[in-house]
């Protein structure tokens, strides 16, 4: 799909090489392309957009009087991007593509499937939290039964003690599950399940039920090699910190990092292939030798692996391994936690964020990149979160980034050198990159003061610059953490 992101330096190099009578055909030509449909709409404007590209090394330095006259050309096609943007957004959340995934010896380890209102999730599974004391001791045992019957392909029951949750898995053979469209509302799988598992309806009800969701990192899908140099470091604090981070896995044999202030921990289901990129590009942000944009040296970084790789590339983190890793990371004395990912409400998620914040640990996440027309994405948009959005070097939305009252703050995270998997250092975008940013400044904030939770969301404003509307808004929070 093509990045709107890149329109302006395009239109840029065109009118660099145009006089300003061209530059208001190509205007006409963008246009024109946002009023067309989906399919020929992108199509035409990857054709501009080709053109462009093969005269790049043309560009040279526009004179500001040129620019001054370019700018009003700019806007329009801005506003037309943005529109097409949110509609290209919104298609892409309604072809989410799916996939078996396999285990390193190709064995099925689970189907992904896409529910309403177009959410990703593992096909046919549930998770079931006991909610009560007189729920779990009277159900309990039938329940323990279900990995009895014909119609259950995997049941399981897990105590996770740091968050005080008890979890029961539950996956139904498709054949079972095939008189339950996947449209079906609580009510009918509540039905389903009660009839399945041969318990009174009004006894599932008293239960929090959920699909097993899957979560997505906020990083663009198709990285590039970075070649520009890198900048100086940003020092942020030398404090001895522990930080952690629910993430990827962090390649640990990177150059760049110093892999005795790591410790990690893997919750893929067994057999699965570990995403690695992400995490690694996360703890660069703090202890890369080259390459920290918030760079904390005496950090200790504690990283829960939690993300699978999917078979496009992507990776994806079930809701049961995010609530382990959760868990997990509760029990390791951490300050503050990094989510740089996305993805459904969901109630098992919010019980186990509200048990952490308690702690009170901090927790801070990133608000997503699916476009300013996007419904608020979790656990961003949970009051017990910070949320962070993603600028450019110059202060500029990143053009994909999630809008909304979830936003709290705004740091850089557009076309930055990170670090990646195989010893890379690659350019990326992403409000991925920008979450980790803030989560140190909090860290250092917040670090002598045992009992400081997300009261530091609002100590934070004093070294906020302020963008856009005064004071706090939907787009840049309560301002640039630089």
């Amino acid at each position: 799909m093509v990045k709107f992101f890149r329109l302006n330096t395009v239109v840029l190099l065109i009118l660099s090489l145009t006089t300003q009578s061209a530059a208001a055909d190509v205007l006409e030509q963008v246009t024109d392309v946002v009023e067309q449909s989906t399919e020929t709409a992108e199509q035409r404007l990857e054709q501009v957009l080709q053109q462009a590209d093969e005269n790049a090394d043309k560009l040279v330095e526009l004179p500001t009087q040129l620019q001054d006259k370019i700018q009003p050309l700019l806007d329009p096609i801005e506003l037309a991007a943005e529109s097409e943007n949110i509609l290209l957004a919104g298609i892409s959340n309604n072809l989410q593509q799916t996939f078996t995934i396999v285990d390193a010896r190709g064995r099925k380890v689970f189907d992904e499937a896409v529910y309403p209102p177009q959410q990703l999730a593992v096909a046919n599974e549930w998770l079931i939290q006991l909610d009560t004391e007189q729920v779990q001791v009277k159900w309990q045992q039938q329940l323990q039964q279900a990995d009895k019957l014909t119609a259950i392909e995997q049941f399981s029951i897990e105590h996770l003690a740091a968050l005080d949750m008890q979890i029961i898995r539950l996956r139904t053979t498709p054949a079972a599950t095939k008189q339950l469209h996947n449209d079906a509302s609580l009510a009918e799988q509540q039905a389903f399940l009660a009839q399945l598992l041969n318990m009174p309806v009004d006894v599932i009800q008293q239960l929090t039920l959920e699909r097993n969701f899957i979560y997505q990192l906020q990083a663009e899908d198709n990285p590039s090699t970075a070649k520009a140099k890198h900048s100086p470091n940003k020092l942020v604090c030398k404090q001895p910190l522990k930080l952690g981070i629910l993430d990827s896995a962090i390649e640990l044999n990177h150059p760049q990092l110093p892999v005795n202030q790591i410790t990690q921990q893997d919750f893929l289901e067994a057999g699965l292939t570990p995403a690695m990129a992400h995490g690694t590009g996360v703890a660069g942000i703090w202890l890369s030798q080259d390459y920290a944009y918030a760079q904390l040296p005496n950090a200790q970084v504690v990283n829960a692996s939690v993300f699978y790789q999917r078979p496009d590339g992507s990776q994806g983190a079930t809701m049961l391994s995010l609530i382990r890793g959760l868990n997990w990371l509760a029990e390791q004395d951490v300050r503050v936690i990094n989510m740089s990912l996305t993805g459904p409400d969901n109630a098992l998620l919010l019980r186990a964020i509200k048990k952490v914040a308690a702690k009170p640990v901090v927790i801070v996440a990133a608000v997503g990149n699916a476009g300013p027309a996007s419904a608020p994405l979790y656990p961003a948009a949970y009051p017990e979160v910070i949320g962070v959005t993603a600028v450019q070097a110059n202060q500029k939305i990143y053009r994909w980034a999630v809008r909304g009252q979830q936003v709290d703050y705004a740091a850089l995270g557009v076309d930055m050198p990170v670090l990646a998997d195989k010893q890379q250092v690659i350019r990326q975008s992403g409000t991925s990159f920008a979450a980790p940013i803030v989560a140190a400044h909090i860290a250092c904030l917040i670090n002598n003061k045992p009992t400081l939770g997300l009261e530091a969301k609002l100590m934070l404003r004093n070294q906020a610059i302020d963008l856009g509307e005064p004071g706090k808004d939907v787009i840049f929070g309560y301002g640039w953490i630089n």
